[in-house]
């Protein structure tokens, strides 16, 4: 009796795993659904598996998302700009095959914003707190933070070390 009870244990916790891998692998690639509502942090991207192969992709506002077909039915959506828009996908033969609200939302994860008479100042502090390009953000600081990260970025190409294999050699 007891090694039954602790096999019923020992099944139940496995199948309590599975389901948390399944639910895992769900949160990785959401299905495209009519009407669904896709929130994705700005500067951040979601991963949309359609139904079929895509011919023809409508962005509502394009400075506020952007969409990346890859691999026939997967859709990368960036979130540009805060705002919401909306993305249809239809396929080659004019059938919909989704129809989805987008919000773009700030990230709140490590956030920091101060805020003073000259205006509001972003940071992301994990651990330490960086300077933060954000819409909004006194003009002066964000243009600071923009030549730093342009002297970077021409620093990086010099040396010809990028990471991402597009740097000048």
């Amino acid at each position: 009796m007891k090694q039954d009870a602790n096999f019923a244990r020992s099944t139940l916790a496995g199948l309590g795993l599975l389901g948390c891998l399944a639910l895992a692998t769900l949160a990785t690639a959401t299905s495209a659904n009519a009407g669904a509502d896709v929130k994705i942090p700005v500067d951040q991207a979601r991963i949309v598996e359609l139904a079929a192969e895509p011919g023809t992709v409508i962005v509502g506002n394009p400075t506020i998302a952007d969409v990346t077909l890859r691999n026939g039915n997967l859709m990368i959506i960036q979130g540009k700009a805060y705002g919401e828009t909306n993305i249809i996908v239809l396929t080659t033969d004019g059938e919909q095959i989704a129809n989805m609200d987008v919000v773009v939302q700030a990230r709140n994860k490590n956030a920091l914003w101060i805020y003073s008479s000259q205006g509001r100042k972003s940071f992301r502090c994990s651990p330490f707190c960086e300077g933060e390009l954000n819409t909004g953000d006194n003009a002066e600081f964000f243009t600071g933070i923009t030549t730093q990260n342009q002297g970077k970025i021409s620093a990086a190409k010099k040396s010809g070390s990028t990471s991402s294999g597009g740097g000048e050699q």
